[in-house]
């Protein structure tokens, strides 16, 4: 199946493709590609894409695109052809290699002789596999029976196979190139950690009920500052509260997929009382009020973690100004900018959106070429030099210079000048790297750190919507962001000094604010919630969990998070 467009009424319209078998695509030669480019990406990168086998020719500079989403793209249609011949004979040849569907897509330069080469492989395959030919309609002598779509038209068009008028749909060359650079972002390999990151705590493990109580590791002299703050029992069942109202955001009626039915149903529990939060290990339970059990398992940090490595990189030195790290003073004026949420410019007065992005380049990427500069911040149309020169300027001139009149878009004194920020100007993200860089140092005794990092989140990092330049830093700043939300969340979950449920929740909904779909947070979420013996919560944790995969085939649903979780409600 794939999607043709949309009808009259503004309804995606799907096309089962073999039942087809050829479809012609006329119209002039962009309009063309830019068509059958569509289709090939849906293909490749649909829910059946590894039940399909998408070849691709005649589609000039996107071709090299589409072969990022696993296309195979010939240049030349007689490559396609013979191609598609060598298929057939595989498949003659081995009965077990034919239930794949193969699609062959030519956008043009498809002359008499290939298209009949086409037509008689194509006959030689009927009783073999599945095969779709969508070619130009230059072939229409070869294919006469074949349903013709006009890529030119800008209005809906008669489809007689489907028996309604459909608008096609098309992606340009420039909006192919933009999905292929965030696909090879996307998936590239992880890389592993490297220095302080190697201490980040894996995931908590269940441990049996006879063991004795476990003290968070490691566990040397406690400077008395592993919070931001002490936090009163009444001040953590209003956290609770807070989250807890955000979690249930969820609709109970809205249809769910299949996949969770069975979920939701054994979840729901409309006679189960609310339960109030655990209070804080450090906080006395006061009056005849006990804490709530504890749902399912114990879990633990594994005691194998890096932090009781003999050779472990030792903690971080602190410096004076970290003391004071995140907190201007009276006397800063200096521009700070923000990418931890929203994308602004503080200390700056109100910057038009294309300064804002000018100054994130330079300060994320510094030391840019003019000519990437131009193309990234132009994002499909880039800037020209001349107009690059001349928000330099602005910029320059919106920032002004520190109280030594150093410049804060200094002068570039030759072509061989970077361009970049002044020192002085402040970026949240470093900010939030060197707290994270002294709180993972730390393991647990540096969770001041890390939650004074997590206390700068407010948001997606970089913005709802940034530009395709940002993709990659985006990415890496989300998933130092899950490693902090996950380290608290480890530490104040499980038994021991630092225990509390209230900091592990809002450690969490932080992370989650970052990063909507990490499953290692919304292990983490349900793990606290659990721990803390809050039904109520842990509820409307799965509810959110579904809500974010709600678009998932029962396949593609993480099976860590689904067996935590079929787990934690069997022990509720």
């Amino acid at each position: 199946m794939v999607t043709l467009g949309t009808d009259t009424a503004n309804s995606l319209v799907l096309a089962n493709l073999p039942a087809w078998e050829v479809v012609l695509v006329d119209g002039d030669p962009v309009a063309r590609a830019e068509t059958i480019a569509c289709m090939a990406t849906e293909l490749a990168l649909g829910p059946h894409a590894d039940h399909v086998e998408v070849v691709a020719s005649g589609l000039g500079a996107m071709g090299a695109d589409l072969q990022a989403f696993g296309v195979q793209y010939l240049p030349d249609v007689r490559q396609a052809a013979g191609a598609f011949a060598s298929r057939i004979l595989e498949a003659h040849q081995d009965p077990d290699d034919r239930e794949i569907p193969y699609v062959m897509l030519c956008g043009g330069g498809l002359d008499a002789d290939t298209a009949w080469q086409i037509a008689e492989t194509l006959d030689r395959s009927r009783d073999l596999t599945p095969c779709v030919l969508v070619l130009p309609a230059s072939a229409a002598s070869v294919f006469p029976d074949a349903e013709i779509l006009d890529a030119s038209a800008d209005a809906p068009q008669r489809v007689s196979a489907l028996g309604t008028d459909v608008l096609l749909q098309r992606l340009d060359a420039a909006s192919i190139a933009q999905l292929a650079a965030a696909y090879r972002q996307t998936s590239r390999s992880a890389e592993g950690p490297e220095g302080v990151w190697e201490h980040v705590p894996p995931e908590p493990i269940e441990v049996p009920e006879s063991a004795s109580t476990v003290h968070s590791v490691p566990d040397p002299q406690q400077d008395g500052s592993d919070r931001l703050g002490p936090v009163s029992a009444g001040d953590a069942i209003g956290q609770h509260q807070d989250v807890a109202s955000l979690c249930d955001n969820t609709d109970a009626a809205q249809a769910q997929p299949v996949a969770f039915q069975a979920l939701l149903d054994a979840a729901g529990d409309p006679g189960q009382p609310s339960l109030k939060a655990v209070p804080p290990a450090r906080a006395p339970v006061t009056g005849h009020e006990e804490p709530a059990e504890r749902i399912g398992p114990r879990f633990l940090i594994p005691p194998v973690h890096a932090l009781l490595a003999a050779d472990r990189t030792p903690p971080i030195p602190e410096t004076h100004g970290d003391k004071a790290l995140t907190e201007a003073g009276p006397d800063d004026t200096a521009p700070r900018l923000r990418v931890l949420g929203t994308l602004e410019v503080q200390n700056a007065g109100e910057l038009e959106p294309r300064l804002i992005e000018l100054a994130a380049h330079l300060l994320l990427k510094p030391h840019s070429s003019a000519e990437r500069l131009c193309e990234d911040l132009g994002d499909g149309d880039p800037w020209s030099p001349k107009t690059l020169g001349s928000r330099l300027r602005d910029l320059r001139t919106r920032l002004g210079a520190d109280a030594d009149g150093n410049l804060y878009v200094p002068q570039r004194k030759g072509k061989s000048s970077p361009f970049a920020l002044s020192d002085k100007v402040r970026c949240d993200w470093s900010e939030f790297e060197r707290l994270a860089n002294l709180g993972v140092s730390r393991g647990g005794d540096g969770l001041n750190y890390l939650e004074r990092a997590l206390a700068m989140v407010d948001g997606v990092p970089l913005g709802e919507h940034a530009a395709s330049w940002m993709s990659g830093l985006r990415t890496a700043m989300q998933a130092r962001i899950v490693d902090i939300a996950h380290s608290v969340a480890s530490y104040r979950t499980q038994d021991g000094r630092h225990q509390d449920f209230p900091s592990a929740r809002q450690a969490c909904t932080t992370g989650l604010n970052a990063d909507g779909h990490s499953e290692t947070l919304y292990r983490a979420l349900m793990r606290a919630e659990a721990a803390a013996g809050n039904r109520t919560g842990l509820r409307s944790v799965i509810a959110r969990w579904q809500d974010a995969n709600r678009h998932l085939t029962r396949d593609q649903i993480d099976k860590k998070t689904q067996t935590l979780v079929d787990e934690l409600l069997a022990a509720s």
